[in-house]
């Protein structure tokens, strides 16, 4: 009941116009709390169906896109985001339909498992931000997430829980300890550092952020996280540079190939070598002798990190999954881990411990987004939702070229900062972390984006903004 009063502080505070706290609140319950909220499950629990942080976010956003469809007559514009929410929302309605009468998935599980996913109309409710009302955000959650990053380094020097859903602890590497709850808009945050400009008005505390952010990404002492986030600079560097560039391209390249080599050899070294294991043991398909094995016992797996633990556990579900046509098309239904239902028809052997069950975790596979994309999908859903996800991609690609080309024709320098491209990199990093995360199952980690989507401007280093609504193409 703790927080019943503040959902409804934030739909009266977007009602009368006080948008910025609105949308701040709506984003408090998205990100857990902003991870400042001990025993989450404990206290986002209203015993009243409403029992996570994403339950008051979807609430938000119901009441508000009944409220703004009955304010505004351009509530649901006509552009690419929309098209693309519409397309989601008849998958969804799909996989509501065979869950209820083809599977018989209780009604309440449901509703339970698919409200999270209706977040995605949040982007209603927040393109009615004025452009001040949206920068304030922007830099309120860039804030937020710089202070995070700070109790996030003070958590891995001490091993005090400054941040909630605290666990890991084992050693890291010099004094630090390894958690795994770092900010949840950690990358978002440091590409829109390097890439956007952020925060535009203050270049000291730009570079603040992405020396802290970065060595964030470090202390996570994730070897594909690290990898990951480091290719992604140099990819969006090159991009950045352009044509007039070549010859720093032909220079640059080499060097940054160079770098990467040196790290993963570092890499290599800090981990004794199990990253190079576990990619051969991939490649040479040793997590199909696991996924169809029910005595997994006997491969020598670290549950808690390896690779081929990860691949094993989605292959796993893939299998089943691909068992019935309809499973291929649409997944295994929208049931809840734990219920009566769920323990009936699943019996997977590979998957984190369940501590209170004593086995593994059947549906909440949180280290690889694959094995929750094709059981709550299936493999047409997936590919339907990656087909949505790289469109919108896209569109924040094409927005860096739009900016290009206005500067070129009115016969300027290189733009300084490029907001498209630091959104472009970030869904990458998003999929690219799929392997090790849920963070393209989890719509919240990328639900961000969506402030930006009608805002395709361009922040220089002096604070400068122009907007390019002319300029830009119809959607």
């Amino acid at each position: 009941m703790l927080f019943i009063p503040l959902l409804i502080l934030a739909i009266i505070l977007y009602v009368i116009g006080h948008r910025v706290s609105s949308v701040l609140i709506f984003f408090f319950f998205c990100l857990n709390g902003f991870q400042i909220v001990p025993y989450p499950d404990v206290l986002f629990n209203t015993h009243l169906g409403i029992s996570k942080p994403t339950d008051f976010a979807f609430l938000y956003v119901l009441f508000l896109c009944f409220y703004g469809l009955n304010r505004y007559r351009d509530f649901l514009p006509r552009n690419l985001l929309t098209r693309l929410i519409s397309y989601y929302t008849l998958l969804l309605l799909v996989l509501m339909g065979v869950s209820l009468f083809y599977y018989h998935v209780p009604a309440s599980e449901v509703v339970r498992t698919i409200r999270p996913y209706f977040l995605v109309y949040a982007y209603f409710p927040l393109r009615r931000l004025t452009y001040e009302q949206y920068n304030k955000v922007v830099y309120a959650l860039w804030l937020i997430t710089l202070v995070q990053s700070v109790l996030f380094v003070l958590q891995a020097a001490t091993k005090l829980p400054f941040l909630a859903d605290q666990y890991g602890g084992g050693p890291g590497d010099f004094i630090f300890y390894r958690y795994y709850n770092y900010p949840k808009l950690l990358y978002l945050a440091a590409y829109l550092s390097i890439f956007g400009g952020y925060p535009f008005h203050s270049p000291l505390l730009r570079k603040v952020g992405i020396a802290l952010f970065s060595f964030v990404v470090y202390l996570t002492f994730s070897r594909a996280a690290l990898a990951e986030y480091l290719f992604l600079i140099g990819v969006g560097w090159v991009m950045q540079l352009g044509g007039r560039y070549k010859r720093l391209l032909i220079v640059g390249i080499p060097v940054f190939l160079l770098l990467m080599s040196a790290m993963g050899v570092v890499m290599l070294r800090m981990q004794g070598g199990r990253t190079a294991t576990d990619i051969q043991r991939v490649m040479a398909g040793d997590f199909v002798e696991v996924a169809q094995s029910e005595a997994t016992a006997e491969f020598s797996i670290d549950a808690d990190a390896t690779l081929i633990f990860r691949v094993a556990q989605a292959f796993e579900r893939a299998l089943d999954v691909s068992s019935t046509p309809v499973g291929i098309l649409f997944g295994k239904g929208l049931s809840v881990e734990g219920s009566a239902y769920t323990n009936a028809n699943f019996n997977y052997y590979i998957g984190l411990t369940n501590p209170e069950t004593g086995g593994v975790y059947q549906l909440d596979t949180g280290d690889i987004s694959w094995g929750l994309l094709f059981l709550r999908y299936g493999f047409g859903g997936t590919l339907l939702y990656l087909a949505g996800f790289f469109v919108l991609a896209s569109y924040f690609l094409r927005t860096r070229k739009w900016v290009a080309a206005l500067y070129e024709a009115e016969g300027r320098a290189s733009a300084p900062h490029s907001l498209g491209l630091a959104l472009f990199v970030f869904m990458m990093m998003v999929f690219f972390n799929s392997l090790v995360s849920d963070s393209l199952y989890t719509i919240t980690y990328y639900l961000p984006v969506f402030l930006f989507f009608d805002r395709p401007y361009l922040f220089s280093g002096n604070g400068e903004v122009e907007e390019l609504k002319a300029f830009v193409p119809r959607q």
